[in-house]
């Protein structure tokens, strides 16, 4: 059986080890010609604007007239003779240059507008390049000039390779762009006041790319003149994946092609975060835009209300077609009792361990690729839904897949209410791991542990012995889960591929956590340590550059108002979050949306279960600030992610002053130690209600669960404590 992603033209590419970083967008490779490049583009621009945006001969847009699509006639006139400069050149300068660039092509028997297969020469094909070569122009783009290095065709094979023209402004490329390009924020409604609309020649310009975008199968949806239709929106979330992977050096240690290839042909968050470290508090702030203290989503089991308008909500409302398959979870009432209690629970005066030790299971064989069953049907729905009815939609469509992978498997061998803590794959995704780029991360003592990180550790079963060959293999197999993701994500990709609608809609993947996988004597998340709070956010499509690495920091709240900003519909200035949009286009300050700049920190909070405190994490520049409960009465962590990026330096005490600055900073955001008094409070009366609800039947059942291999040698004792926990 065919592993599902293999057909990917673009996999041996983007599945090596090597750690030389890719050429940065827009590069060129040059060569003697250059020169007279830039000084005919010159030229072009002035012919253009004495034209009226028109070629002189033709009464087309140049670009379409021959610049694009055949540029042999004006670089066989480039390399005939080098022009004089620019400066110097009279007004007739450009027509001179336009006329002999046709003689030259007259002279070889063929107009200079049709199409020629060999490059510019400014550009060195590689040697596995289709013969075809196109240069996509930006909308509001009025010359050829400055197309990227050539590369492997995006997407597949067969198809004419599309060289992006970074010149000016918005890449349309034959499908839409995002509303922050082609209609302007400050009311004009896209006529005439935004970059891309009201101008007679762009929208002829606008043909022409349709006429492109049909030869490249794409199938363009109808637009008003001079207004480009909202993108269809594709997004892909996964459970438990660690940002870090996404990029060097932790993409290192397991092939991940299909985000290499979104990396390759779009952008890739560097420090992105969660906005709560635990499944349903991470998704309503997602599809909230709202921090969690706002959500008062404060365990795996309180969420969002089933009534809550989303982002998705919206979008429908404005004639999206909208779509849902696999794991949602932001709402209220899901997860076990063991999950809920544990949270209810975590003031009382008791220390039990509440998870299944972490382990390791291997299924099947080489040939046994769909481990994750439940995740791959959700895939499968989904990619059907893209090949039979998406494809056949004449409105914009939004698509959310939701997967469970890479988040651990159920362990049933600790018995009754078992957690989740084997780490399950098979020898097909093992082989996807490099066992020798594996770190294995330190440890500090029992003793130096900071007390919240202890409780944490010991609830997750993780304070016994480990021999490194353990965590090292608890650690292959978490990366070969995230392979197997990978792969899932590649099949969205191949669907949209094949259907033509990938270089129309916008493709996002992200995860709703990390997965810490061994690191700081943890597995699960329930932490700000970076492998449980940096989550993977990638972007690619229409108006998206590529490879293009950010490293602002922003969090999953500003999906919502991303999403709404890819529909052009107003965001709500009551959010959390901010469109990510302005950072994907590089604009400034004065560009953003309404809400004004986006902040220079991000915020994440916990009150779940594993930790005995309300947490609050501040991540801005190099600093990590992370406070607990009511600021006092449990030590404050600092770390310089810069000169310790493994976190294994707490300087809190060394700085003080920054501190005080980012905790004044933190309680301007949020009032946390009212906050977390509100938590505590909430956990005794969900206690109280849920007790009473059992009647006598309470001690049999907080006996069993998840804490019940502890619980039942000393059942008294516990019930005890929880009694004075009530009564305090």
């Amino acid at each position: 059986m065919a592993a599902p992603g293999d057909d990917f033209a673009f996999t041996k590419a983007l599945t090596s080890r090597s750690s030389k970083p890719h050429p940065a967008a827009g590069t060129v490779q040059q060569e003697p010609h250059c020169h007279l490049r830039r000084k005919y583009t010159s030229l072009q621009r002035k012919a253009w604007h004495r034209g009226g945006g028109q070629s002189l001969e033709q009464g087309r847009p140049t670009w379409a007239a021959g610049g694009a699509l055949g540029l042999r006639g004006p670089w066989e006139a480039i390399r005939a003779r080098s022009p004089p400069s620019t400066a110097a050149r009279p007004p007739r300068a450009g027509r001179q240059a336009l006329a002999a660039g046709k003689a030259a092509a007259a002279k070889r028997g063929r107009h200079h507008r049709h199409h020629d297969p060999s490059p510019p020469p400014c550009f060195t094909p590689p040697t596995s390049a289709p013969a075809t070569w196109h240069c996509r122009p930006r909308a509001g783009a009025l010359l050829p000039q400055d197309c990227d290095t050539p590369s492997q065709p995006p997407f597949f094979p067969g198809t004419a390779a599309v060289r992006r023209c970074p010149a000016l402004r918005c890449d349309r490329g034959p499908g839409s762009c995002f509303r922050s390009c082609c209609s302007s924020r400050s009311g004009s409604g896209g006529q005439g006041g935004g970059q891309c609309g009201g101008r007679e020649p762009l929208r002829r310009a606008g043909l022409a790319l349709l006429l492109l975008a049909a030869g490249a199968g794409a199938r363009p949806r109808p637009a008003a003149p001079g207004v480009q239709a909202p993108s269809s929106v594709v997004l892909v979330a996964c459970d438990s994946l660690d940002g870090r992977l996404t990029f060097f050096p932790g993409n290192q240690t397991v092939d991940l092609p299909s985000i290499n290839f979104m990396k390759r042909y779009g952008t890739v968050f560097l420090n992105a975060y969660t906005n709560s470290p635990i499944c349903c508090p991470s998704r309503a702030a997602m599809w909230s835009g709202l921090f969690t203290h706002l959500t008062e989503s404060w365990n795996n089991f309180k969420g969002l209300d089933p009534d809550y308008v989303t982002w998705m909500d919206l979008m429908e409302k404005h004639g999206y077609h909208t779509q849902k398959f696999g794991k949602l979870d932001y709402t209220s009432g899901h997860h076990s009792v063991s999950n809920r209690v544990e949270a209810w629970t975590r003031d009382v005066h008791f220390l039990l361990r509440q998870e299944g030790r972490p382990m390791v299971n291997l299924t099947g064989d080489r040939k046994r690729v769909r481990v994750m069953e439940a995740d791959w049907r959700n895939t499968d729905k989904a990619v059907n839904w893209i090949k039979e009815e998406a494809v056949n939609l004449t409105q914009p469509f939004v698509l959310y897949l939701g997967l469970n992978l890479p988040h651990p498997y159920p362990s049933p061998y600790a018995g009754e209410n078992f957690g989740s803590s084997t780490f399950l794959t098979s020898p097909y995704w093992l082989e996807k791991v490099t066992y020798e780029a594996i770190k294995i991360p330190k440890w500090s003592s029992l003793s130096e542990m900071h007390p919240v990180d202890y409780y944490s550790s010991y609830t997750k079963n993780c304070t016994g012995e480990f021999t490194e060959e353990e965590v090292r293999n608890i650690r292959a197999f978490y990366y070969a889960m995230c392979a197997e993701t990978d792969a899932m994500l590649g099949e969205i990709i191949s669907a949209l591929r094949d259907t033509g609608l990938l270089r129309k809609a916008v493709v996002i993947f992200t995860a709703d956590h990390g997965e810490l996988a061994m690191e700081h004597r943890q597995f699960y998340k329930m932490s700000m340590y970076e492998g449980s709070s940096h989550v993977p956010l990638l972007v690619m499509g229409p108006g998206v550059k590529e490879q293009q690495e950010i490293p602002n920091v922003v969090s999953l709240v500003d999906i919502y108002p991303t999403m709404l900003d890819i529909a052009r519909i107003p965001v709500p200035q009551n959010l959390s979050g901010y469109s990510l949009i302005p950072l994907l286009h590089k604009k400034t300050e004065s560009e953003v949306s309404p809400s004004g700049p986006r902040p220079s920190w991000v915020l994440s909070e916990f009150h779940g279960c594993n930790v005995n405190s309300s947490v609050y994490m501040l991540r801005t520049g190099k600093w990590k600030y992370i406070a607990y409960s009511d600021g006092c009465s449990v030590l404050p962590q600092l770390f310089d992610l810069t000169a310790d990026p493994d976190e294994l330096t707490n300087v809190a005490i060394k700085f003080p002053l920054i501190v005080r600055s980012l905790d004044k900073i933190l309680r301007s955001i949020v009032n946390y130690p009212k906050v977390s008094s509100s938590v505590q409070e909430y956990n005794k009366r969900q206690f109280i209600s849920w007790k009473q609800s059992l009647g006598q039947n309470y001690s049999s059942v907080i006996a069993n669960l998840r804490w019940h291999q502890d619980w039942l040698k000393e059942q008294k004792k516990y019930e005890n404590a929880i009694d004075k926990w009530l009564g305090e």
